[in-house]
């Protein structure tokens, strides 16, 4: 067994969801192992928290488990130096949220987290649990009052119509569009550039026209974006980028 490895279960290592894990920077990473009957080749994905999804064929041995991952180390400790210092110290000094240009700074405080009237600070209680809370609340209320109004301005420039505008908290989904037209949009998108977000509300509005993927979907968002293509490369690695502190628990 490699030394940075640790079995869970040693009689069914596969038979928890949980039953291996990683050590690095001095933290036990836990690996959630899925089998899929699908799945061609074996993979290693690693979510912003730090947790670790190894994903094999049905029938993968735990000896083929191991070497993946002993394959996967160096490149699994890089990554995960930064999520190990931002669990050290997860409630961060300021906030910037790209998408709509503006910058916090966090003051640790008792209470719950508040915008002050007359400058641009959040107040956050002492407990890095209720702080985390408290900013991921304010996050989804900054996403509630901004993002609808700029799908209705992307829609009017661009001739679209939808029924209604949800925003959620999620951790791996930037946004829907039902055959309705009600769109679902993340507020984690306040994190991104206003480029990518513009992408994905013009991808979710393109969606009332075309609901599946088909070339004429493509053509249609092509002829809102022409560089849609470079955001989608943005918004597919994005949610890995994301910090800690943001992510819904």
């Amino acid at each position: 067994m490699m030394p940075f490895l640790r079995v869970w279960n040693e009689r069914s290592p596969f038979s928890n969801p949980m039953d291996l894990s990683f050590l690095a920077h001095g933290r036990h990473w836990p690996v959630h192992v899925r089998r899929r009957r699908d799945a061609r080749r074996a993979t290693v994905r690693l979510a912003p928290s730090g947790r670790i999804t190894l994903t094999l064929p049905a029938g993968t041995s735990r000896k083929t488990a191991e070497r993946l991952l002993r394959d996967a180390s160096p490149w699994l400790r890089a990554r995960l130096a930064p999520v190990a210092r931002q669990l050290a110290a997860p409630i961060p000094e300021t906030i910037h949220l790209p998408a709509v240009g503006r910058t916090w700074t966090v003051l640790r405080r008792r209470g719950a987290a508040r915008m002050a009237r007359a400058d641009p600070v959040l107040e956050v209680g002492e407990d890095d649990a209720a702080a985390m809370a408290a900013l991921r609340a304010w996050l989804k209320a900054r996403g509630r009052a901004w993002l609808p109004g700029r799908v209705e301005r992307l829609a009017k420039r661009h001739g679209f119509t939808y029924r209604r505008v949800t925003v959620r908290h999620q951790r791996s989904r930037w946004g829907s569009c039902s055959a309705r037209g009600d769109i679902s949009l993340n507020c984690l998108a306040l994190l991104l550039p206003p480029e990518a977000v513009d992408h994905l509300i013009l991808h979710e509005l393109c969606h009332t026209r075309v609901m599946d993927h088909s070339p004429r979907f493509w053509e249609t968002l092509a002829a809102c974006q022409a560089d849609w293509r470079h955001w989608d490369r943005h918004l597919s690695r994005a949610m890995g980028e994301l910090p800690l502190w943001a992510l819904p628990p």
